[in-house]
């Protein structure tokens, strides 16, 4: 039972009262409350219901005495001389429970009236049975001890993984669970109870822990926004159940066993049924292939016993013979055939218990009352018995005759083709990756001597290293024939064209076929140089001669034209043009003269002449036209330094032409025995350029050819053509 006891005092006004409603009745409380005493009394009546007895009654009055004591002490403490007092805030409790104790009283009656004097009105004291709510409280407390109690682990975490409780079996999961104390869970567990409160539905888990095994339910409580975690110590049962289960697989392993050697044991019987039912399809199928084969078959097939009597023949056999099979069996080979020398190889077979192989053997038949020859290979196998004796011989012939007159048509066809590589005017020679010589016809050996285990340079060019211009290696790098002009070390010119080519073998060659030109360069040369002295005696005369005498009427008309200038003569003028015409006819004349002989007979005059044709390049195109040239070379054949000289002309005036080209390189230089020209330019490159069969590419190619050189036209790496002229130093001097 609750005891209130409360103490009111007014104000000095009745405005400190205020009508406080509570329920349907209404009644004046004060304003402030003074203070609160409460105790709690706790008897039985005399009814017999035992509630809770903790004191006596005569104890209970004693405590009213303590509580008045307690009052007055209040009393003094608040109450100041002239009734005045620092109020307290009321209590709504009190409040309540004075509301439900005098609910539906009259306000009149309120026992908390105040008094006119400010003083203390009176005490109130306000009781109410708490029996019921005592005991429900020792329940919930009770109550509140079972997850402490449990022996199994209980724990309860918040929606971000938090322990908000754990009993005392929790320590070992709490230690394997958090790896701070005060910090959340692992995130595995973590994300278990975040997912279960978002479905709302219980989750259970196994797993492991310090060596028991564990079964946890995590229970979600959607109004409080966490998880309770009941676990379960399960490692007994999971002992027991894997021992079930292992007694379990050994039954059934043991039923297995003794089921998989019923079932093989049957297995093996069907097999055995069913192989011998193959067996027999399988020997019935073979026979009857066998019989197929032995009569289909092309080659000629007889069997017969150990005295060469006939047992069996296939139809090419006796069909050779001109006969049906049936005619043979029971007759003696010999006495059908004889010849004693076979008859002894036979016996020989037999004896010896092996085989014979006879090829190509000619036999010699009747047909058409005709004899003709019949080439034959021929073999004799002996068959052996159970017993291992020869029980028989396998005769077996093939006729090969059309192999064999094919083989002869192709020798003869190959003698025919020999010839004819031996009759044509220059070489004939194969080479091979590793520059062996596969063959050579009479003219190669004629000029380079006989074949051996030396490779073509050493042979053709008496050198121990790769040429460097190798018309093998170039075709072996691109499948492309190549046609160049190759002289000798005895001083020969060869046209030589070079040809991808698959030997006997499979295996990659290089064809070579070799023209001696020696006579038509010779005479090439002196048309040429012939030529070049024509063109120079000419050159000669324009500047010499027709150059003198315009230049003499170059002065002669500008001395007239001075003289009718000082006469005061209107054809001073005219006078004047002639002296400019003539001007310009002795510019041209020696222009002339340079065009038919560039190349001066100087030790350094194709130098100087390409070195003076970049400058007239300039000065005619108006583009960059550079000579480059670090070294002195001298070319000491007139002739070869002007095919040099024009097939730079043609390639500068293509870049011009047809490339667009602004800037133009003229190189010259010398580099392992081989003088190179190379013209270069920043142009449009080779789309531009005139077709492969243009006349200029094609004269150019004639005079590389001339000079036994090479000629490579391609485009640049940043742009524009290189024209590349490669010819041996033979031709030049001694470059310093």
């Amino acid at each position: 039972m609750w005891v209130f006891l409360v103490l009111f005092l007014r104000t000095e006004s009745r405005k400190g009262w205020a009508r406080y409603p509570r329920g349907k009745a209404s009644f004046l409380l004060p304003v402030r409350t003074l203070g609160v005493y409460s105790t709690e009394l706790d008897w039985s009546d005399r009814s017999g219901i035992k509630v809770r007895t903790s004191m006596s009654e005569k104890n209970a009055q004693a405590r009213l005495g303590d509580i008045e004591t307690q009052l007055e002490k209040l009393r003094q403490q608040y109450a100041g001389p002239q009734g005045t007092a620092e109020w307290l805030a009321v209590l709504d409790r009190l409040e309540c429970e004075l509301g439900q104790l005098h609910a539906g009283a009259p306000t009149n009656r309120h026992p908390s009236q105040p008094q006119d004097e400010g003083n203390v009105a009176h005490l109130a004291v306000v009781a109410r049975d708490i029996t019921d709510r005592k005991q429900k409280g020792e329940e919930i407390a009770a109550l509140a001890k079972f997850p402490s109690e449990n022996p199994a682990p209980v724990l309860r975490f918040s929606a971000e993984g938090k322990l908000l409780y754990s009993n005392d079996a929790s320590e070992s999961l709490r230690s394997v669970w958090q790896d701070d104390p005060n910090g959340p869970i692992a995130l595995q567990w973590r994300q278990i109870i975040q997912d279960s409160l978002a479905k709302g539905q219980p989750h259970q888990q196994e797993f492991e822990c310090e060596g028991r095994v564990y079964s946890t339910t995590f229970a979600p409580v959607a109004e409080g926004q966490y998880v309770n975690v009941y676990a379960i110590d399960i490692t007994e049962r999971k002992q027991a159940e894997q021992s079930l289960r292992e007694t379990k697989d050994q039954l059934e392993h043991r039923v297995r066993s003794r089921t998989a050697d019923l079932a093989t044991a049957i297995d093996e019987l069907q097999i055995e049924v069913k192989d011998r039912i193959e067996a027999q399809r399988a020997l019935a199928k073979a026979n009857e292939l066998l019989e197929r084969m032995f009569s289909s078959i092309e080659l000629m097939v007889a069997y017969m016993d150990r005295d060469f009597n006939f047992i069996r023949v296939n139809r090419a056999f006796a069909a050779e013979g001109g006969r049906d099979p049936e005619f043979y069996l029971g007759k003696n080979h010999f006495v059908l055939y004889p010849d004693e020398k076979k008859k002894d190889i036979f016996r020989q077979a037999v004896k010896t218990g092996e085989p014979f192989f006879a090829y190509e053997t000619p036999f010699v038949r009747k047909s058409d009352d005709k004899y003709e020859r019949r080439y034959w290979d021929w073999s004799l196998q002996p068959v052996r018995e159970a017993d291992g004796c020869v029980g028989g011989l396998m005769l077996c012939m093939f006729d090969v005759t059309e192999r064999i007159h094919a083989r002869e048509e192709v020798v003869r066809q190959q003698r025919r083709l020999f010839s004819v590589l031996n009759m044509l005017p220059g070489f004939v020679v194969l080479i091979g990756r590793d520059r062996d010589i596969r063959f050579a016809n009479h003219a190669y050996v004629e000029l380079f001597g006989a074949i051996s285990n030396k490779p073509c340079y050493e042979l053709m060019r008496g050198d121990r290293k790769l040429c460097q211009q190798c018309p093998v290696e170039q075709v072996l790098r691109t499948n492309q024939p190549v046609v160049q002009e190759w002289t000798s070390r005895k001083g020969r010119s060869f046209q030589v064209f070079a040809y991808p080519f698959s030997d006997v073998d499979g295996s990659q060659v290089v064809l070579k076929l070799g023209i001696d030109i020696t006579e038509r360069k010779t005479l090439e040369k002196e048309v040429m140089e012939a030529g070049v002295k024509v063109r120079q005696r000419i050159g000669h005369d324009l500047h010499d001669s027709l150059g003198q005498k315009l230049t003499g009427i170059a002065f002669l008309s500008k001395a007239l034209q001075q003289s009718l200038q000082k006469q005061n003569i209107p054809e001073a003028a005219e006078a004047a043009e002639i002296a400019r015409q003539v001007s310009a006819s002795i510019a041209q004349t020696r222009s002339l003269a340079r065009g038919l002989s560039p190349v001066s007979v100087k030790a350094h005059g194709l130098m100087d002449a390409l070195r003076q044709y970049a400058q007239d390049t300039i000065d005619i195109y108006g583009v960059s036209c550079v000579f480059d040239c670090d070294q002195h070379i001298s070319v000491a054949d007139r002739v070869v330094a002007v095919h040099v000289f024009r097939i730079a002309q043609e390639a500068v005036t293509n870049a011009i032409h047809h490339g667009r080209a602004k800037n133009i390189t003229i190189r010259l230089a010398v580099k392992n025995g081989v003088v190179n020209l190379v013209v270069s330019d920043n142009g449009s490159g080779m789309s531009n350029k005139p077709r492969k069969d243009g006349m200029g590419l094609r004269i150019m190619n004639h005079r590389v050819g001339a000079i036994g050189g090479n000629l490579e036209i391609h485009d640049g790496s940043e742009g524009g053509t290189i024209v590349r002229c490669s010819f041996p130093e033979s031709v030049s001097d001694k470059v310093t």
